[in-house]
């Protein structure tokens, strides 16, 4: 029986197991006497290494993004970052890229920098290679955030995006509008990319209305190209809905090369609601997915399960509409 099976048994972090040891005042009573009562259970006797666990800890939380020049991975990270600053910690940032080697090598070096926790950001860490690594190198007693996306892990807690139901709203939204072409264009094969494409999906077959989907890349450049591909297809398309702002911004460049007038002949409309939409002409209509209240609450919700309090394992919000000048409010 070791500190990490204490802390398991006891339902809290390793961090918590180890300020008790360390008799530290900032815990609550019943946290405390849940671990004390595990600790007797079984005559646990701390090494000197797992006394010294709270002394040596950082105080630092690791924010893992797969790159964080996407604008809503960086507007995530800016949220969380701040709001663990305000609770007391420092926040280490880490590129992890997509290969599962790359990744591989910082969840290893993660493992050995006594973090007291870490925050993944977005869907595309949601991989079977990804979950074994995180069963490898990281205890299953330290806590693991994970934004829009989740693993069936004892340590993992998630705050999803309710991407499906936003955009079978949102669709349903213009279906009542009178709009019968609508298309949608997907950027990439993610978890989330797949529930924004089934509630499309689902919303124009619910209405007997025939789906179409174009497949693109989450860059300025695959959405000009998905579009154009898009207008292809279906000429008489009124609507596109796409999987970032990112993808709708060269949706809004093809149109205008190709002079067709946005929105009076095409709306389309974005997702994340980032900064980008401020700066298109049109101003570009996006789905809002409370990025920021994503970061500050899975912020808040580390910060709880390191004080060995109790958190939900999956909070959900759900994205809605801001309306801007590339769609038609009639």
């Amino acid at each position: 029986m070791n500190i990490y099976d204490i802390a398991r048994e006891a339902g809290v972090s390793i961090t918590t197991v180890s300020r008790v040891l360390n008799q530290s005042p900032n815990i609550r009573q019943e946290t405390r006497q849940k671990v004390q009562a595990v600790l007797e259970k079984y005559h646990y006797s701390p090494s000197p290494i797992a006394r010294g666990l709270v002394k040596r800890s950082m105080n630092a939380v690791g924010i893992l993004s797969i790159d964080i020049r996407g604008i809503h991975y960086s507007q995530t990270a800016y949220a969380i970052e701040q709001e663990l600053h305000r609770l007391g910690y420092r926040c280490q940032l880490y590129n992890t890229g997509r290969e599962p080697e790359q990744q591989r090598q910082y969840l290893e070096m993660i493992a050995d920098n006594l973090l007291d926790g870490i925050i993944l950001i977005g869907s595309t860490f949601q991989t079977p290679a990804f979950e074994q690594l995180l069963k490898q190198y990281l205890p299953g007693c330290l806590p693991v955030l994970f934004v829009n996306g989740s693993f069936p892990l004892p340590n993992v807690y998630s705050i999803l995006s309710d991407d499906h139901r936003g955009i079978f709203q949102c669709v349903e939204q213009f279906i009542a509008r009178g709009r019968r072409h609508i298309l949608f264009v997907r950027d990439n094969n993610t978890d989330s990319a797949l529930r924004k494409e089934r509630g499309y999906r689902d919303a124009m077959t619910s209405h007997g209305l025939t789906p179409l989907i174009i497949e693109g890349e989450d860059s300025i450049n695959g959405g000009a190209n998905a579009t154009r591909r898009a207008l292809e297809l279906c000429p008489q398309a009124e609507t596109i809905f796409y999987g970032t702002d990112r993808a709708a911004v060269g949706g809004i460049q093809a149109l205008q090369q190709l002079q067709i007038p946005v929105p009076a002949q095409v709306e389309l409309i974005g997702f994340n609601n980032s900064q980008l939409c401020e700066v298109t002409c049109p101003a570009l209509s996006s789905l809002d997915n409370h990025l920021d209240q994503m970061g500050l609450q899975v912020a808040q919700i580390l910060h709880r399960l390191l004080q060995g309090e109790e958190a939900k394992k999956i909070s959900i919000c759900t994205p809605v509409l801001a309306e801007r000048e590339s769609t038609r409010r009639h």
